[in-house]
C-alpha cells in the first residue's frame, strides 16, 4: 500500500505539473502563485491580461512551493524563501514541445509570491524582420547595426519584448567572423554560435565582472543589462574598446534613457560619443483576424487620441484624411475567446544625432533636459510609442483601447 505522505506527495507533483502544463499548452506568458491569509490564488497572464486560473487549498501551498523549487534546482527551504527572494530555471517537454520556465519568488506577509515566466523557444522566431518593427524604426536599426562599436539600447518595462528583440539582433549578427557574448541572468533563449554566460549574483558572479572579462576576450558584440552604475560603466568601457554593445534598460520611453545614463554618473561626453540608437518598446494585444470588425471612429475618439492630418502624415499612413480612416474591434470567437491572439510590437526609435549630442554635452545649461531632448527627437522624425500604437490600430493589428494602455 502507498503511505499517506507518499500519496500526498504524488498529489503535489500532479498539481505542480498541472499548473505548468496548463499554462504552456494555452499560450500563457506568466504564472502567478499568490498566498493570502486564508487561500492561494493562481493567475495566468495571456496576451497581456491577467486572469484567475486555479485556487488550490492553502494547506498545500508550502509543499507546492517546495516542489516547484525542487524542479527549478533552487536550494532553499520554504522557510528561507519566506524571508529572502529566490530565482531559478527549469525546462520541460510538454506534448512534444520544449518549454523554459523562469521562476522568481519574493516574500510577502503571507508567504512567498511566485512568478514563473513561460517561454516556448520553438515558437519564438529570432528574426528582425519577423518582429514587425515600424518602417522608420527599422531603417534606423538597420543603419545602427552597420556600426562596429558603440551602444544600441532597448528600453521598456519587464515584458515589453526587449530580450526577444536583442536575441533577434544577435541572431542577425551571428557569423563565423564575430565573437559574440552575452551576460544573462538567467539565459532565456539559446543561440548556437553565441557564447551565453549565465550570471549568478547569489554566489558573487556579477554581470559587471562578466562584462569586464568580455573585454579581455576581444569581443565584437555583447548583450548586457544596464541596471546599475557598475554595469553601465563596464558597458561604456567595452564600447570604447571597439565592441558593439546591445544594452537594455527599464525606462518609460527612449529620451529617458539619456537622462537616466547621466543620472547614473556617466560623463556626458561618453554618452554623446558612444550611444547612437535607443529603441523603446511596448507590446499590445493582437486582434484575432478571424473575428475582427471594422468601424468608423467618432470625432470624439479622434480628438481623444489627437488623431489629425499631421499625425497621419508623421506615421506615414497612406490615408491622411481623418474623416476617411477606420479602426477595428473584436468581441471574440471560438478560436480566440477574447478577441485577441498574440501581441504586436509598438516602438519609438531615437537616433542620437549631432543635435541630440549637443543637448547632452550642454546638460547644465538646460532646466528641462528630458523635455528638450524629446522635442528635438520629435522634430527629427521620432515616432512616439503612442503614435506607433495608433499606426498598428489603423492597420487592424490592435485596438485603440489597447493603445490607450501604453503609458509613457
Amino acid at each position: 500500500m502507498v503511505e499517506e505522505n507518499e500519496f500526498d506527495k504524488v498529489k503535489i507533483i500532479r498539481l505542480a505539473n498541472l499548473i505548468l502544463s496548463q499554462a504552456a499548452t494555452n499560450g500563457v506568458s506568466e504564472i502567478h502563485i499568490e498566498p493570502f491569509e486564508n487561500d492561494v490564488r493562481v493567475r495566468y497572464r495571456q496576451d497581456g491580461e491577467l486572469f484567475n486560473a486555479l485556487e488550490p487549498p492553502k494547506s498545500v501551498f508550502p509543499d507546492l512551493v517546495a516542489r516547484l523549487f525542487e524542479m527549478a534546482s533552487i536550494e532553499a527551504s520554504f522557510e528561507v524563501c519566506c524571508k529572502l527572494p529566490t530565482d531559478g530555471w527549469l525546462r520541460l517537454k510538454i506534448n512534444g514541445n520544449s518549454f523554459n520556465f523562469i521562476l522568481s519568488s519574493v516574500p510577502t506577509v503571507w508567504g512567498p509570491k511566485i512568478c514563473i515566466r513561460v517561454l516556448k523557444p520553438s515558437e519564438v522566431r529570432l528574426n528582425i524582420d519577423y518582429l514587425g518593427i515600424d518602417p522608420i524604426a527599422k531603417r534606423r536599426l538597420d543603419e545602427a547595426l552597420q556600426k562596429k562599436a558603440g551602444l544600441i539600447i532597448l528600453a521598456g518595462p519587464t515584458g515589453s519584448g526587449k530580450t526577444t528583440t536583442q536575441m533577434s539582433i544577435l541572431n542577425f549578427l551571428n557569423a563565423p567572423d564575430k565573437n559574440i557574448l552575452t551576460a544573462e541572468s538567467p539565459v532565456e533563449y539559446l543561440i548556437p554560435g553565441v557564447n551565453q554566460v549565465n550570471c549568478k549574483p547569489e554566489i558573487g558572479y556579477f554581470e559587471a565582472m562578466v562584462i569586464r572579462k568580455f573585454i579581455d576576450q576581444n569581443s565584437d558584440v555583447i548583450k548586457v543589462k544596464l541596471e546599475d552604475f557598475e554595469r553601465v560603466k563596464e558597458a561604456f568601457r567595452a564600447a570604447s574598446k571597439g565592441t558593439l554593445v546591445l544594452g537594455s534598460m527599464h525606462t518609460n520611453d527612449a529620451p529617458s534613457v539619456l537622462t537616466r545614463l547621466m543620472n547614473t554618473g556617466i560623463e556626458p561626453f561618453w554618452i554623446a560619443d558612444y550611444v547612437f540608437l535607443i529603441q523603446a518598446q511596448r507590446l499590445a494585444g493582437k486582434l484575432c483576424p478571424n473575428c475582427r470588425e471594422e468601424f468608423k471612429p467618432s470625432s470624439g475618439i479622434l480628438r481623444s487620441f489627437n488623431i489629425n492630418q499631421g499625425l497621419l502624415e508623421r506615421i506615414g499612413f497612406p490615408e491622411t484624411d481623418p474623416a476617411k480612416i477606420t479602426f477595428f474591434k473584436s468581441h471574440g470567437c471560438e478560436l480566440c475567446k477574447k478577441g485577441f491572439s498574440g501581441r504586436v510590437l509598438c516602438c519609438e526609435s531615437l537616433k542620437v544625432t549631432e543635435a541630440i549630442r549637443e543637448l547632452v554635452m550642454r546638460k547644465h545649461e538646460y532646466k528641462n533636459m528630458l523635455g528638450d531632448i524629446r522635442q528635438k527627437a520629435l522634430s527629427e522624425g521620432m515616432i512616439t510609442l503612442r503614435e506607433s500604437g495608433i499606426r498598428r490600430a489603423l492597420l487592424g493589428e490592435t485596438t485603440l483601447e489597447r493603445v490607450g494602455l501604453i503609458h509613457t
